[in-house]
């Protein structure tokens, strides 16, 4: 990576900014181009590419001197148009791009990164890869990647290959910090930087300079296109005007000194033991919009709040923009949308700009939800869950004092998602995410494949996030040890195949969730990005799991359908078929039939325990004795 200008640093995790490259090559008059004894065609070396592009943009020491920089022009992203601005100097920066709808900022004061997100919360970004990041910033602005010796980085010829119909030497940097590989493509005939791309560890980044226009002897890229992968995201920058060796102010690069303070406490004080509902694993809470009242969900794994869009439509709420994000197994598209406020028990929010999308409410049906409530709600709280008595309690981070004798660790955000360790069975350690929206707890399939866990026999399960419907396999574990406690006999699940989602991502080893949390009273810190938890009335209790080893859900005409039955589960040796409808459950039919949830907890029974089920298949009715028994027996499938 050969730039002299970066744009570093996560906006918001869902928008998956990554280091991108603005203003980074030269156009090359006549006079600069190589003499005949370096003929471009004959350069193999990548250090020699190196200093012939070094020279193309007007000397290696010229580009020494050039500290600072100020730029201004226009970005497009997801369909909206803005105004960017940049300030560099050395490692410090500060990235403003303003759009109708909102506004990013994101900077480095030289100590650390931060970032001021869409509802003007203020975040420090202190999580490990974050720190590499960063440390290799400073590395590439010194011009580490320029010196054979260097024990950072490792450069190799690839060869050529064209961009964009263009002959380009391809270099690829490689470096011991941490698993990016940067490519970096140079016309054979002028030595520009025409393209590079960032491979990191679920994501890649490829951007085309263009535009390249002289000035001050140095001939700069005006224009670039970005393009993120797997999302499909672009976001295409073009510069107006460019200023270089220029004083800046270090305020600066200083994080803004008032964070947002946008809601208010109807005590003045906190919002203590708000009631929620538990159902299947998820946090219910009440939520009033415009003067009604609907559940949302309680989700620190979603890095914004998201409404329902046909109840965003139904509002008058204006979508704007479109957005690919992250879902678990694979990718989901959102809009934008304002809230002037909205009200949670004792509390208030107003101004919030959140994401929108269509289908949300159909994924829940018992109760029936219009939102998410993610990291832009609960960021502003000290936010205490007490599983055991089904409170939550919100409490200004500014006046918070603990008194209790529960563990607290240190959790730092990564993607706005608290980082925590967890160790699984003794051995098997990793990084997890905190997820208060996952139904149980997860490792993802990089994680269950480096640690021999894909052959294991397993119950196989479905699971569905906004993006869809995946497959997934579920182990009992012997024990799962986190913040110094450990808890016995929980269930941890891992996808069967890759997907290109979260279950990708080979820097988030997994996500713990509710059936792990719900032993716990648990505070989320996000201020000190930190956690603590503290042994809950339930803790090491064993909860109920199922025991007919069949996944049921409801059909197109709304009845409880059969989505999958396990091989020589229960519900195999009864008969039962996936695509099979009940109908009937000890003579409970009709309106009397209960409902998927009472289905699934009346599964969830002790051994033994028998049903009489009534099930429709190819419009034939037929009726099937169903005996639950115990899946696992010693942490394995029966």
């Amino acid at each position: 990576m050969t730039c002299t200008y970066i744009v570093c640093g996560v906006v918001f995790a869902l928008l998956c900014f990554s280091p991108l490259t603005l203003l980074a090559t030269v156009q090359t008059s006549s006079t600069d181009r190589p003499t005949q004894s370096e003929k471009p065609s004959k350069l193999t070396d990548p250090y020699s590419i190196l200093s012939a592009h070094y020279t193309a943009v007007g000397g290696l020491e010229r580009l020494k001197s050039e500290k600072s920089s100020y730029m201004h022009g226009t970005i497009r992203f997801a369909e909206m148009d803005g105004k960017l601005k940049l300030w560099v100097d050395g490692i410090r920066y500060r990235r403003e791009a303003r759009y109708s709808a909102f506004s990013q900022i994101e900077g480095d004061n030289g100590s650390y990164m931060w970032s001021v997100d869409l509802n003007n919360k203020h975040l420090i970004l202190k999580d490990p890869e974050t720190l590499k990041r960063r440390k290799i910033r400073g590395l590439l602005d010194d011009f580490e990647n320029f010196n054979p010796k260097s024990k950072f980085f490792h450069l190799s010829f690839l060869g050529i290959q064209e961009v964009k119909s263009e002959p380009c030497y391809v270099i690829e940097t490689r470096n011991t910090i941490n698993r990016d590989i940067y490519y970096d493509y140079f016309s054979v005939n002028t030595l520009l930087l025409l393209k590079e791309t960032i491979k990191e560890p679920y994501l890649e980044i490829a951007t085309f300079h263009s535009d390249f226009r002289k000035q001050n002897g140095m001939t700069y890229a005006f224009r670039s296109e970005n393009e993120i992968s797997p999302t499909g995201k672009k976001i295409v920058i073009q510069a107006e005007e460019l200023f270089t060796n220029i004083p800046i102010d270090n305020e600066k690069f200083a994080l803004p000194e008032q964070d947002v303070r946008d809601f208010t406490f109807t005590n003045h004080l906190n919002a203590e033991a708000i009631p929620f509902v538990f159902v299947e694993n998820n946090i219910f809470l009440p939520v009033v919009l415009h003067g009604a009242t609907h559940y949302w969900v309680l989700d620190s794994g979603a890095d914004m709040s998201v409404i329902d869009a046909d109840y965003a439509d139904a509002l008058g709420l204006l979508p704007k923009g479109v957005l690919l994000g992250n879902a678990t197994s694979s990718l989901a598209t959102f809009n934008f949308v304002t809230l002037s406020s909205y009200r949670v028990k004792g509390l208030e929010l107003t101004d919030q700009t959140i994401l929108s999308y269509r289908g949300l409410a159909s994924h829940f049906q018992e109760p029936e939800i219009v939102g998410i409530l993610g990291y832009d709600f609960l960021s502003r709280f000290i936010t205490k869950v007490d599983y055991s008595n089904r409170h939550v309690s919100f409490y200004d981070p500014e006046t918070f004092g603990y008194t209790g004798d529960g563990h607290r660790i240190d959790a730092p955000l990564q993607n706005r998602l608290f980082l925590l360790p967890m160790r699984v069975n003794e051995i098997f350690s990793g990084r997890f995410g905190l997820d208060l929206g996952s139904f149980d707890v997860s490792m993802n399939y990089l994680f269950a494949q480096r640690n021999n866990f894909l052959h294991h026999k397993g119950v196989k399960r479905l699971s569905s996030d906004i993006s869809g419907v995946f497959y997934e396999h579920q182990i009992k574990t012997q024990s799962m040890e986190i913040a110094g406690y450990h808890v016995s006999g929980e269930l941890i699940s891992f996808p069967i195949t890759q997907g290109i989602g979260m279950n990708s991502n080979e820097e988030l080893d997994g996500l713990i969730g509710n059936t792990l949390l719900r032993h716990f009273t648990l505070y989320l810190d996000y201020k000190n990005q930190q956690l603590i938890f503290e042994k809950g009335d339930e803790f090491n209790h064993e909860f109920p799991v199922d025991k007919s080893g069949m996944i049921v859900g409801w059909s197109q005409n709304n009845l409880p359908e059969i989505f999958l039955v396990n091989d020589n589960s229960p519900a195999h040796q009864a008969g039962i078929l996936t695509g099979d409808i009940i109908i009937g459950i000890n003579g409970l039919e009709g309106e009397t039939l209960p409902s998927i949830v009472e289905i699934k907890n009346m599964l969830r029974a002790e051994s033994g325990t028998q049903y009489t089920l009534k099930l429709l298949r190819e419009n034939e009715d037929m009726t099937i004795q169903l005996e639950l028994n115990d899946l696992f027996e010693g942490g394995k499938v029966k």
